[in-house]
């Protein structure tokens, strides 16, 4: 079963489709630069890897039989992807992945394999393309914090910037 690059983007590096209680970690962009790199290397395409088994996917890409049951398991859940985007589509977010047209060039030129696989917005795609403000910290910030953050991001907003955001728990 060959199943579009986006997917496989979403599948390996973010925990969107996750079963409940699981443990498997998404790659990060490191991962998934090397995940890139030896698919190629291996004469692969991307979409080839989802419905491999873990034992296929360590000999034809040479990793670990840890790496393989990870890659396994995170590419396993394309069933249960399509009710996430279509969950998250409802709301009104949106993705692109740096396999993807719609990523920023930018992004992968200053960062390289460090760029961020995924990047997920609210608000017009169009402000991939701007200078933006990121507001972020402390996971555990003092109120004092988190109040800046909240006047430093509806300052941002006033004057028409694009905030961004990790949107982890605390000051993003």
């Amino acid at each position: 079963m060959k199943v579009p690059v986006g997917d496989v983007v979403l599948l390996a590096c973010s925990s969107l489709a996750a079963r409940r209680g699981s443990s498997i970690k998404p790659l990060g962009p490191k991962g998934w630069a090397s995940l890139r790199t030896r698919t190629v290397g291996a004469g692969m395409e991307l979409g080839d890897l989802a419905g491999m088994s873990a034992a296929d996917i360590e000999g034809r890409l040479r990793i670990t039989p840890e790496k393989a049951e990870q890659l396994a398991e995170l590419l396993g859940r394309h069933g249960q992807l399509a009710f996430e985007t279509e969950r998250l589509e409802r709301l009104g977010i949106w993705w692109t992945t740096v396999e993807e047209e719609t990523y920023p060039a930018n992004l992968v030129e200053r960062l390289g394999d460090g760029a961020p696989p995924i990047l997920f917005g609210l608000g017009s795609r169009d402000n991939l393309g701007r200078d933006g403000l990121a507001v972020v910290g402390s996971r555990d910030a003092t109120p004092a914090a988190l109040e800046l953050a909240r006047e430093a991001g509806s300052e941002a907003a006033r004057q028409g910037w694009v905030l961004v955001s990790g949107a982890a728990r605390g000051v993003d």
